[in-house]
């Protein structure tokens, strides 16, 4: 998983491009929202608190 901030990413369009493209999941502060599901999705039920 990777996150981006902000609008620096712009000028680096080629890092960025390879940083989606080698990642499962590309997060940034308008889908921030779909980071628990993701991390429940995938970290083993002994991270969860019961």
């Amino acid at each position: 998983m990777n996150f981006i901030d902000g609008g620096g990413w712009l000028a680096r369009k080629r890092d960025m491009e390879r940083l989606v493209d080698d990642c499962h999941y590309f997060v940034n502060l308008q889908n921030l929202d779909m980071l628990e599901a993701i991390v429940l999705q995938h970290a083993p039920s002994s991270y969860r608190r019961r």
